[in-house]
């Protein structure tokens, strides 16, 4: 096929004039480039919530789609530089639970990990079927969420890759989860944006980004709304993971967590770990923010462990 297109064009440069069967060709190839499906992300809601489908990049996926679950105050914005990477082999679904993002909670709607695990359910069943499998990919409040789902909905799932998460919060995270509940409180949602950020990253990460900082703190405060982010710390921190895990009978799944990670410590990871009998591993150099300050590291473990 490459040897007949390129005596065409040598056969159009020679004699000066157009080929109709060039012209029929690039004619076909519009046509069927537009019969593709779009590679595109999508953003849509979903079951009251606010989803980014991102197509596979290969026609051959067999492997089910996978579910990607944030932090507390990320968003689907905070996912997009990663999705190129995940997408090359399976289809992802960026999700924002009940109290992430723009939009604002429904009334009567709790943000409790069993709520926030439900409402999971019904997006994947809106957009998959009731019978599908998933991969859930969750990060800090997601993996607490991926915990609540593999409990709750143990058949829906295949594999768990989780981030950030330990049996219980450390003294650090208690007295940062109380000043984000006060900055909030008081509608500083700037000041919860510093906040967080301080909690979440290593000193040297924060020095090496010194300068987008402000940009980190701003889309923060106009990509999250204060009554969303309150529910979650005032809801979703009632049960701990140790508590979930005990509730979960098996569970195939692998966590991972910053060595100086002050949210969710190794020592406690590692005994989350061993109440779910799992593997973990430490990633050095590192903060809680795992996904952001070692995003090659991150996507690597993770793809190599769901794929």
């Amino acid at each position: 096929n490459k040897r007949w297109w390129w005596v065409v064009v040598d056969w159009t440069a020679t004699t000066k004039k157009p080929c109709w069967a060039v012209v029929i060709v690039l004619i076909s190839l519009i046509e069927t480039a537009s019969a593709w499906p779009s590679l595109e992300p999508k953003t849509m809601v979903v079951g009251g919530r606010r989803c980014c489908l991102c197509p596979c990049q290969t026609t051959d996926r067999v492997l089910p789609p996978v579910i990607l679950l944030g932090g507390m105050a990320q968003t689907i914005e905070t996912w997009e530089p990663h999705l190129s990477f995940l997408s090359k082999q399976r289809e992802i679904l960026v999700y924002e639970g009940i109290g992430q993002g723009p939009l604002q909670i429904e009334e009567g709607l709790d943000a409790s990990l069993k709520s926030q695990a439900l409402s999971l359910k019904q997006v994947i069943m809106e957009l998959y079927g009731p019978n599908q499998k998933v991969d859930l990919l969750g990060f800090s409040l997601g993996a607490r969420i991926a915990l609540a789902f593999s409990r709750d909905f143990p058949d829906s799932v295949r594999k768990v890759h989780l981030t950030g998460v330990a049996a219980n919060r450390s003294d650090s995270a208690l007295v940062a989860i109380s000043s984000w509940n006060d900055l909030l409180s008081s509608g500083e949602m700037r000041g919860f944006g510093w906040s967080i950020l301080q909690s979440t990253y290593s000193s040297a990460f924060l020095k090496r980004n010194i300068n987008r900082l402000p940009f980190w703190v701003e889309n923060i405060s106009t990509n999250n709304c204060v009554e969303g982010l309150l529910a979650i710390l005032r809801e979703a921190h009632n049960e701990s993971p140790a508590e979930i895990a005990k509730g979960i009978s098996t569970i195939d799944a692998k966590l991972i967590v910053g060595q100086d990670d002050l949210m969710a410590p190794p020592s406690e990871a590692s005994i989350l770990g061993d109440t779910l009998g799992i593997p973990i591993e430490v990633i050095e150099v590192c903060g809680h923010g795992v996904p952001s300050e070692q995003a090659a590291k991150w996507r690597k473990n993770a793809l190599h462990f769901l794929n």
